[in-house]
Order: C-alpha cells, then sequence, then structure tokens
C-alpha cells in the first residue's frame, strides 16, 4: 500500500469511529474513545515516516 492510500483508509476509519461515537454514546462510546485514541497515534506515526 502507498503512503497516500494508507491515509485515506485512516481518514475514513476516523470519520466511521467519529459517526458511530456520535449515535452510540454511551458504552459503546468508551470503546470508540479507545479506539480513537490508538487511531489519533497510529496517524501521527504514519505522518512522520
Amino acid at each position: 500500500m502507498t503512503h497516500s492510500r494508507i491515509l485515506r483508509r485512516v481518514v475514513e476509519i476516523r470519520i466511521f469511529y467519529h459517526l458511530s461515537n456520535d449515535i452510540n454514546i454511551g458504552e459503546r462510546g468508551m470503546v470508540t474513545e479507545i479506539t480513537r485514541s490508538r487511531t489519533d497515534r497510529i496517524y501521527r506515526e504514519s505522518r512522520i515516516h
């Protein structure tokens, strides 16, 4: 996979979790928050490389 395709995939994942968090505020929201922070870390690392 090329760098730009990885970034595009990360953005899609971020949007998906953002939307699912808006829809399911509650116990799913906690899981989403953890996953989003993990996704942010992956996103930052992918931008550095």
